[in-house]
Parts: C-alpha cells; sequence; structure tokens
C-alpha cells in the first residue's frame, strides 16, 4: 500500500519491456512518478477488476460509458425514482448535526430522511455546508486534500484504422487492445518531471483505445466514425 510503483515492480521482474507496461498502470489519472511512494497501490487497484470471470481484465460498456448511466437511470424509474437534470444544488441543509435536504439554484428546497452525495468532498464540505459544521482541524485537512490529475483525454472519429509501420498487418483483431505508448520507467518520470515543471509533457504518456474494434455501435456510420481514440496525457 505504501511502497512505490518502481520499486514493486524492481523486486519482482527482470525485463524492462514488462516493467514499462505494467508501470503505466500505476501512473493512470495519477499525477505521480513511478518512484514515488504509494503508487504501487494504483498498480493493485487496476489489477482488482474482473470481467466474466478473467482477472484483471477490462469491460467496454457497448454503446459507450454513458449506457451504464443510462441503465442506472432506466431501473431506478421502474423503482419509482424521479431524476431530474439541468438543476444544481447550492446547499445542503442541517440541522441538529443531521442533514435534512438540500437548497436547489431555483431556491427550491428538497427535504428527505437519506441524503447522499457524489460532488467532490471539497466543494459539499467547503462549499454546501456551514463552515461551522467542521472543526478547525477538519477544516485543515479537507482544504490541503491533495488531489491532482494530469490525464487528457481525447475522443476522434476516423474514417479507417490507423495504419502504423511497426504493425504492417493492423487489423482490428490486433488494435483491440490497449496501445501503450510508455517505453521505460525512466520514461514516465521524465514526463512527470516535464508536467510538473512546464504544466504539460512533450513526450507524454499515451494509452491510446480503439473501441469500434469491439462496439461497432459506437460508430455513427461507416465513413464519418470507424474509431475513437482515448490518449492519456501524463
Amino acid at each position: 500500500m505504501t511502497k512505490s510503483l518502481g520499486d514493486y515492480l524492481d523486486m519482482w521482474f527482470e525485463g524492462k519491456t514488462l516493467k514499462d507496461v505494467m508501470g503505466l498502470e500505476g501512473v493512470i489519472g495519477n499525477f505521480a512518478e513511478p518512484y514515488q511512494a504509494g503508487t504501487a497501490y494504483v498498480l493493485l487497484y487496476h489489477a482488482f477488476g474482473e470481467v466474466n470471470e478473467r482477472i484483471g481484465a477490462w469491460g467496454i460498456a457497448r454503446g459507450g460509458m454513458g449506457a451504464i448511466t443510462q441503465a442506472m437511470a432506466s431501473f431506478a424509474r421502474t423503482k419509482g425514482v424521479a431524476i431530474e437534470t439541468n438543476v444544481s444544488v447550492k446547499e445542503v441543509i442541517v440541522k441538529a448535526g443531521k442533514t435534512q435536504g438540500v437548497v436547489t439554484d431555483d431556491g427550491r428546497k428538497i427535504t428527505s430522511r437519506v441524503i447522499a452525495g457524489n460532488i467532490h468532498p471539497q466543494i459539499l464540505l467547503m462549499k454546501m455546508l456551514d463552515p461551522a459544521l467542521l472543526s478547525a482541524d477538519e477544516k485543515r485537512r479537507i482544504k490541503n486534500y491533495r488531489n491532482h490529475s494530469a490525464t487528457f483525454r481525447m475522443n476522434v472519429a476516423l474514417s479507417e484504422l490507423p495504419i502504423s509501420d511497426s504493425l504492417p498487418e493492423c487489423n482490428e483483431t490486433v488494435l483491440s487492445s490497449a496501445i501503450e505508448i510508455c517505453p521505460s520507467l525512466a520514461y514516465i518520470s521524465d514526463a512527470y518531471n516535464d508536467a510538473r515543471t512546464r504544466g504539460w509533457a512533450s513526450n507524454p504518456v499515451i494509452s491510446m483505445w480503439i473501441p469500434t474494434t469491439q462496439d461497432d455501435t459506437r460508430c455513427a456510420n461507416e465513413l464519418s466514425c470507424r474509431q475513437f481514440i482515448l490518449p492519456a496525457f501524463q
């Protein structure tokens, strides 16, 4: 839980290529370099996944990630849940130390026995609750909560599969897995230091996916939307 990703991989493996590929798993969504304490946990987190009894596998939602929330919403409505969008909550009502409801931007008060929030903890505790409810120590801790990320995601519509000089036989089977640009742990460290000092990495770590090789529903039509590429920049 506290070991660095680089130290953990160095302890188990000698092969540079394997360490490089697994090293990327420890920095996805995490603004850190591989030898920073605690980064080994991120690799563990990714290894915990399971799809159809395949440990460590990743699942692709048919129709895109939005299909998951739409399925959740559809099921909730069958249970009588009312879902309201295009309105923001500006305040959480607290009385006698217990949450009682919320106040929306348009001035409505909605009360409930139970309030669940999935908003960022700093926004919830520092902006939507009365600051007097927190102790000085709690305010200090939440104010200094570290939550930086250095990931940039981009969707690109292509008319055909990308061509690679190193993979002359590029086809949907070959390109159905992730394409990682991460040649070494040192490369990850350089990208992190570059982003930390300059704001962005001139040689970023990239994880590229083409979901339409596994889910053709993502194509608007064969000519205008063949694939999507999702690079993640460290």
